[in-house]
């Protein structure tokens, strides 16, 4: 019991504050992008199914919740999952790695990596990070190609990286970001990060990764969207033209409170604390995003947005 709880503790402290991690991570140079079949043209992001033991069991969140999510998202049959970070409570425990495998160990994930994920003193946390997701080949940031879609998915961690390494992603971002504006090929650019560029909780956005990796994609003529976890809930902003989603509602514990502030100009179009998941339809013409809920035990379909190429 006493072990848990430090593990619980220890999760949530590394939502708050970065702890290094020795392991020098994998840069991604200009490898190809992963290219996914259109088959049938849909996919989901969702986010933060990480295990928080004890801490579950005085508050929402838990093994039938993301139980709930992960059976949701195996009935929609999508192409592939975007995980928007936080697979597990503590990197650096492989029990929870082990759980996460055995639970999803059928359903093709592209994750970004999130703040639980690489938590940890030891090498643990990466070696165990990339061996329960062998197809991103030990990238941290890399793209994937879905039809005319372009997805980047970036590293948001700041604090688990040295500077030379943080510029290394920026400047991957920015060839990606001329390469597809100048490939007929892609109509839509989306970003995954996990740290929310723009949040209206828990003291709103992450500013290094509004200032490094979203506003460099958000003049970006092809951008659209961003995807984001870390807090634990669903929003759905609008910040000019473009949308930006928290969907951190994998199946671990609720937020309780709302505290942040968006900048000017975003506007919260919508937001809930029940856990959710996000399915991504390719139309003709652009992305419909579907917001699926779940709410006392019961799936429903909250929003629907139509994003047009």
């Amino acid at each position: 019991m006493a072990f848990l709880s430090a593990i619980a503790v220890a999760g949530l402290l590394a939502s708050s504050c970065g702890v290094a991690n020795p392991l020098a991570p994998d840069l991604s140079a200009d490898e190809a992008a992963f290219v996914v079949p259109e088959k049938n043209r849909t996919f989901v992001v969702f986010g933060d199914p990480q295990q928080l033991p004890v801490i579950e069991w005085v508050t929402s969140g838990g093994p039938k919740d993301r139980a709930a999510v992960r059976e949701k998202i195996a009935e929609m049959e999508p192409d592939f999952i975007v995980l928007a970070g936080d697979a597990v409570g503590a990197g650096f425990f492989r029990a929870f790695w082990t759980q996460f495998q055995r639970e999803y160990k059928d359903l093709p994930i592209f994750p970004a990596p999130g703040n639980h994920d690489l938590f940890g003193p030891n090498e643990r946390a990466l070696t165990d990070y990339f061996r329960t997701f062998p197809r991103i080949e030990r990238r941290r940031w890399y793209e994937i190609r879905y039809g005319p879609v372009a997805l980047l998915l970036l590293d948001s961690n700041r604090s688990q990286m040295t500077p030379a390494q943080w510029e290394a992603q920026r400047a991957w971002l920015r060839a990606r970001l001329e390469s597809t504006s100048a490939d007929p090929a892609v109509r839509a650019v989306l970003l995954v990060t996990h740290h929310p560029p723009l949040s209206a909780s828990m003291g709103g956005g992450s500013r290094v990764v509004d200032r490094d990796l979203y506003l460099p994609a958000a003049g970006h003529p092809k951008f659209r969207a961003v995807f984001s976890g870390h807090h634990h809930d669903y929003q759905h902003i609008e910040d000019g033209p473009r949308q930006a989603f928290v969907t951190g509602g994998g199946g671990a514990i609720k937020f309780l409170w709302r505290i942040g502030r968006l900048p000017s100009g975003a506007r919260l179009v919508d937001s809930t604390r029940d856990h959710h998941v996000l399915l991504v339809r390719l139309l003709d013409a652009g992305l419909r995003i579907e917001m699926h809920d779940h709410r006392k035990s019961e799936w429903t379909v909250r929003e629907r947005i139509e994003i047009p190429f």
